[in-house]
């Protein structure tokens, strides 16, 4: 496994280095257009609460954690999505932000229902516990969005299996960009737009280190992409098929053999 200094590095090649270049840009804007929609249904139940205007208060409230779980999740998943493939090379427009509505918007929602749950249940019984598994399972999102017939509890056991050892290194990672969001104060915020993809790519880069897909270098220090897993199940496919044949050879053999005898 890599360094965090070496996925912070993999996440700024990801997006082009600069601030400027065109994936850092469209980075902004898909996580721009999130916080937009899930913003306005969030403050608008603020808004009434400020009202105070019990009845309202009450059913406001109710249509939004409604309008976050069936809106704001798919949108959620678009958001990771967009990131998941970027980091592994591909183009993206910012149209992918919707793309669970249209493929998945189900699995998008019972995946959030179910992961929201348990992380409430931890945390109602100490916080520690609840950020803990909040790490735990941090990378079930991308391990469904990989696969996308594992139910939700598949997924979230795959991503504890694959935090156990490595949650104080995410917990490191994040911690590393404590110094951009003290800066992006001074800016009113506004800086955070572009942090924000950066600890997104950051988190992908993790996934994918975890994953084993990730790039290696050779002696000469040149990057030369991994073998795929398929590649080394199709040699051992191959080796065992070879075996077989041997034997069966080696078998017709011995019975010509015994009838020469």
């Amino acid at each position: 496994m890599v360094t965090n200094a070496e996925i912070k590095n993999r996440a700024r090649e990801t997006l082009g280095y600069k601030f400027a270049s065109s994936k850092w840009i469209s980075g902004v804007l898909v996580t721009v257009i999130y916080l937009l929609i899930s913003g306005v249904i969030s403050y608008a139940s603020r808004f009434v609460q400020y009202l105070q205007i019990e009845l309202l208060t009450d059913f406001v409230g109710l249509i939004s954690s409604i309008l976050s779980l069936f809106i704001i999740a798919p949108l959620g998943f678009g958001l990771y999505r967009f990131f998941l493939e970027l980091g592994r090379g591909k183009n993206n427009n910012v149209g992918i932000l919707f793309s669970e509505f249209q493929y998945g918007y189900w699995d998008s929602v019972s995946f959030q229902f179910t992961q929201g749950l348990y992380l409430s249940l931890w945390t109602m019984l100490f916080i520690i516990p609840g950020i803990i598994k909040t790490y735990s399972y941090s990378m079930a999102i991308y391990i469904k969005l990989d696969h996308p017939t594992m139910s939700a509890n598949e997924a979230i056991t795959e991503s504890r299996r694959l935090m156990h050892g490595n949650k104080w290194r995410l917990f490191c990672l994040d911690l590393s960009f404590i110094g951009w969001h003290l800066l992006s104060i001074l800016t009113l915020g506004i800086l955070q737009l572009w942090i924000s993809p950066y600890v997104e790519a950051a988190r992908v880069e993790f996934y994918l280190d975890l994953i084993g897909e990730k790039k290696e270098k050779d002696e000469d220090g040149e990057e030369e992409p991994p073998v795929p897993f398929v590649d080394f199940v199709d040699e051992e496919v191959e080796e065992v098929k070879k075996m077989e044949e041997v034997e069966e050879v080696e078998k017709v053999e011995d019975v010509k053999d015994v009838n020469d005898e």
